[in-house]
């Protein structure tokens, strides 16, 4: 039986947890980061180091997954400094050192088009919906209540985005490893 801890890396970081080979019942929460110095990436990435070791030491899991930094290379309109850029890289860097030092050989990194895809069955706002949400903020919300939605369809309630990006990470998980989860069996 694979057992999956996923994480959705931000300064609310998501994590998840599956048992079993059809992911059921998920646990998940949310990991709030402290505010440090946005120079000082130790003190912002300590503490989501600290957070994953405990969760592998309570749940032991064979799988870790992360959500893939995002990098708007070449497009400044979407707000993104190079502070945040680089911030993304090291959380993701951090879910890989821990499963790397707990011996978990299997870290399995996840885009965000395939945890949309994964969840809402598109990995792009479709055309119609698009044109009415004309700022990037919009599209941004507009995405991160389909992915709530998505999870609360299939009775996995999850409190905000960030738990949705961690399930809809381990149900990609789920994927790569050759056991995709039947969406339709989990309502």
């Amino acid at each position: 039986m694979t057992s999956i801890l996923t994480f959705d890396t931000s300064t609310r970081a998501g994590w998840a947890y599956f048992s079993g080979p059809r992911a059921a019942r998920p646990i998940f929460d949310t990991i709030r980061l402290p505010i440090a110095d946005k120079d000082d990436y130790a003190a912002r990435t300590w503490p989501l180091m600290q957070a994953a070791e405990a969760l592998v030491a309570k749940f032991e899991p064979d799988v870790m997954g992360f959500e893939a930094p995002f990098i708007p290379w070449g497009n400044s309109d979407l707000g993104t400094s190079g502070q945040t850029v680089r911030l993304q890289i090291l959380l993701a860097g951090v879910i890989e050192l821990v499963a790397k030092k707990h011996g978990i050989t299997r870290c399995i990194e996840a885009t965000t088009q395939e945890c949309k895809k994964a969840m809402t069955g598109h990995g792009a706002i479709p055309k119609a919906v698009k044109a009415t949400l004309r700022k990037q903020e919009d599209r941004r919300k507009w995405w991160k209540h389909q992915m709530v939605a998505a999870c609360h369809a299939r009775r996995w309630m999850v409190q905000d985005d960030n738990q949705g990006d961690a399930v809809a990470v381990g149900v990609v998980v789920y994927d790569v490893l050759g056991t995709p989860v039947d969406l339709a069996l989990t309502v």
